[in-house]
């Protein structure tokens, strides 16, 4: 091969390496609580309360199946994720430390995105603002399934 490719092929490597060195690095800090560059702040909704029957009181663990059944009573301020002082801790890969947060505000149920990796949806959409919840929605965080009860 000729010594001009390989120095490009060299070149084009590094920069391979810097990019996937930068996307981790992006990823830990995300999983810290840092505020990823790049990334816009989402300021939480102003939501009315939410009046759509009985008021939420638990959250139950609905997949995966060998974690179905699991429950956890609402606290005014329950946080879900992998960190020793979440209130629902769960182990998953897929969840960060401080994931999601299931708040009472003015009479109603939030649900909130903690700027995780992968995201915090609510029946099967992706969240990035804050959003009322009720007895009946589905909460997905990572591979983990949970039912509003």
């Amino acid at each position: 091969m000729p010594e001009q490719l390989l120095t490009i092929l060299k070149v084009c490597l590094l920069v391979l390496i810097w990019l996937f060195f930068l996307r981790v690095l992006r990823a830990v800090w995300a999983d810290l609580g840092g505020r990823v560059p790049g990334r816009r702040a989402t300021r939480p909704a102003r939501t009315p309360p939410a009046s759509r029957g009985p008021a939420p009181a638990a959250l139950v663990v609905a997949e995966p199946p060998q974690l179905a059944g699991q429950r956890w009573t609402l606290a005014p301020v329950t946080t879900i994720g992998r960190a020793e002082a979440a209130v629902v801790r769960l182990e998953d890969s897929f969840l960060s430390q401080h994931h999601a947060r299931v708040r009472h505000s003015d009479g109603a149920w939030i649900l909130e995105d903690l700027g995780s990796t992968n995201g915090t949806f609510l029946n099967r959409e992706r969240i990035a603002a804050a959003h009322p919840i009720a007895v009946g929605d589905t909460i997905q965080v990572g591979s983990i399934v949970l039912e509003v009860a």
